[in-house]
Order: structure tokens, then C-alpha cells, then sequence
């Protein structure tokens, strides 16, 4: 998923039309992997006539992808209106942890490619796990 095209800017904008000052300075800078590492652009390496979607990339890594029970980003109107919210919730986190287990096979943290199959993000500070699940 690449925040680059649509979704930094959107957040710069509506920052200046609200007047809230963004905590962090939001990159716009191409062609860079630090601070904003975008899986999309990195597997493509910036080309403008490339695109891949999460779910195959996930396909090509061997990953399981996170439209697979029942909800994919086209649904989540749907299921908003429907009242379910736990069920976007818990698709939202599957596609942060596809993510974030993508990085992991394309840096290389270790030398050799993937964290443990388990590895989970780590908690929110303020959050227990039981009440976060």
C-alpha cells in the first residue's frame, strides 16, 4: 500500500485547512526509504508504470493476505453503515500486520529475511493486550 500519492498529501492538506500543525514533517520525498518505507514503490523500485497490490504482493511473498474473511477495502463502507465496526477493525490490523511482515521479507532485518511467523507489532504504550483484544 503506498501512502505516498494520496494519503500524505491529503493529511498535509487537511492539516492547513484545519490549522493544526502535523506532529511529524511529513516527507514527500520519492525515491527515499527512510523515514516512510513504501512497500508498493520499493517492490516496483519508483517505476511510474508499475503497480502492485497488497494482497499480490502478499501472493508473491508467500504471505497470507488479509482480504480473506469476508471484508476488503471496497466492503468497508458497507460494513461502516452496518454497524461493523470490529469486523474493519480487525481487517485494518491483518493489513497493518501484512505490512509490516512485507518490510520485514524486503529489508532483510536479520540477514536472512522474515521475523518469527508469531511476531506481532508490539502494544500500544497505555494498552494491555486483553483490552486491545
Amino acid at each position: 500500500m503506498s501512502p505516498l500519492p494520496d494519503d500524505l498529501p491529503f493529511l498535509y492538506k487537511r492539516s492547513v485547512i484545519q490549522r493544526v500543525r502535523p506532529s511529524v514533517d511529513l516527507p514527500f520525498t520519492r525515491y527515499r526509504s527512510q523515514p516512510i518505507f513504501d512497500t508498493m514503490h520499493q517492490w516496483n523500485k519508483w517505476s511510474p508504470r508499475k503497480y502492485v497490490s497488497l494482497d499480490r504482493l502478499a501472493t508473491v511473498l508467500g504471505l497470507e493476505s488479509s482480504k480473506g474473511q469476508g471484508i476488503d477495502g471496497s466492503r468497508v463502507y458497507e460494513k461502516f453503515c452496518a454497524g461493523c465496526h470490529q469486523e474493519i477493525a480487525d481487517y485494518c490490523m491483518r493489513d497493518v500486520e501484512l505490512v509490516r511482515a512485507a518490510y520485514y521479507r524486503m529489508v532483510f532485518p536479520d540477514g536472512v529475511g522474515t521475523p518469527t511467523p508469531d511476531a506481532r507489532l508490539p502494544d500500544i504504550p497505555g494498552k494491555s493486550a486483553e483490552a486491545a483484544g
